[in-house]
């Protein structure tokens, strides 16, 4: 792998770094202290550069997350605290919960590169979303699907998914089995992709050449 360069790879994504950052704040100056924010935290993370896919979608990542954050505290600073909304304050709903759980992170969507790069560097995967459901066992991650039933039954099949429902013991157990139990989660994660092996190019590059040159051609072998 090419070694990553500050002064190459990372200052010249200065500009679209600020870009990000200005439609989100609205605000030049923000902006640029995002800028410079993200700089220094990808400075202090040079150790693990090599371990990134993509260092470019590892800034746009921590810029948009730090931008976003200084957006929410503006806001929060504009607006004046009500006797209502002081004793709203004191109650603690679900929502309340996550948001105020540090070790929980609630972001806005992610553009598909970026959101590729979260699963790759997850350790396992709780969704309702079919694409997920197809996606994510290329990264040989394992899949609880929080549905009842699932219209990719060949993943359910093949063990890279599990259908736990939506009731709240039963997907607690079904995680705490994966974070614990070594065997059952290499066993989802290795398990063979029912949704391809990643080489269906390869495959059609051969079949359009066999059916163009079928003299100097071998006909490929059916993919099964």
């Amino acid at each position: 792998m090419q070694e990553i360069s500050f002064r190459n790879d990372i200052l010249p994504l200065k500009d679209k770094l600020f870009r990000l950052a200005l439609r989100i704040t609205l605000d030049r100056a923000e902006a640029e202290d995002v800028v410079q924010d993200t700089m220094i935290r990808v400075w202090n993370k040079r150790d693990e550069w090599q371990q990134f896919e993509s260092v470019e979608a590892y800034c746009l990542i921590v810029a948009k997350n730090l931008a976003i954050d200084r957006s929410q505290k503006k806001d929060a600073q504009n607006v004046e605290l009500t006797p209502e909304m002081a004793e709203e304050a004191d109650t603690s709903g679900p929502y309340d919960r996550l948001v105020n759980n540090e070790r929980m992170k609630i972001i806005e969507p992610l553009e598909v590169i970026d959101f590729h790069n979260f699963m790759n560097q997850s350790y396992m995967i709780l969704t309702d979303s079919g694409g997920v459901q197809e996606e994510a066992p290329s990264l040989g991650k394992p899949v609880l699907v929080l549905r009842d039933t699932t219209e990719r039954p060949e993943g359910v099949e093949a063990g890279t998914l599990k259908l736990v429902g939506t009731e709240v013991n039963k997907v607690h157990d079904e995680m705490i089995r994966l974070l614990e139990d070594k065997n059952a989660y290499d066993e989802m994660a290795n398990a063979k992709n029912p949704y391809g092996d990643g080489k269906a190019s390869d495959r059609i590059m051969d079949a359009i050449a066999y059916y163009f040159d079928k003299e100097n051609n071998q006909k490929p072998a059916d993919f099964r």
